[in-house]
């Protein structure tokens, strides 16, 4: 089996297209290479054999988790976070006011939202075992009295 070279993309911000796009890629260039070198080992394979194998897996490995990983911008702007949260730019505004997103002034005029806080905002509202009526402090419904 010949090896074949993986390029690497530039470090720069992806939007989420792209990041799929490249995850799909390296998923595929990764399987591709598995079912090419599956039959390929057995218990007599030489030690040399197995070396350069075992380097192949670990570019191939390598090129997985950099495309894998996800390169988030380190901000949003103020719209950006309402379309992530689903809410009101006016909304985004209360809530970096009442302290519960943090928030940059770029500039004398731009505001942008810290893109960990959105996330850490959302982890600390995942909801338990107990569902959505413990969560939100709906109350049950009850059969009507009759």
């Amino acid at each position: 089996m010949t090896g074949g070279t993986i390029r690497t993309m530039p470090a720069r911000p992806l939007d989420a297209q792209d990041a799929q796009r490249r995850r799909e890629i390296a998923l595929a260039a990764a399987e591709l290479f598995l079912s090419a070198t599956g039959e390929m080992i057995t218990p007599d394979t030489p030690a040399s054999e197995l070396l350069a194998y075992a380097g192949r897996c670990r570019t191939r490995l390598s090129a997985l988790v950099t495309a894998y990983r996800l390169q988030t911008p380190l901000v949003r702007t103020v719209e950006e976070a309402a379309a992530a949260l689903a809410v009101s730019a006016w909304t985004i505004y209360r809530m970096v006011s009442r302290g519960e997103l943090t928030a940059y002034r770029v500039g004398s005029r731009h505001i942008r939202v810290d893109e960990a806080s959105l996330r850490a905002y959302l982890a600390s509202r995942i909801i338990g075992p107990r569902g959505i009526d413990a969560a939100a402090g709906i109350p049950r419904q009850r059969p009507p009295a009759g």
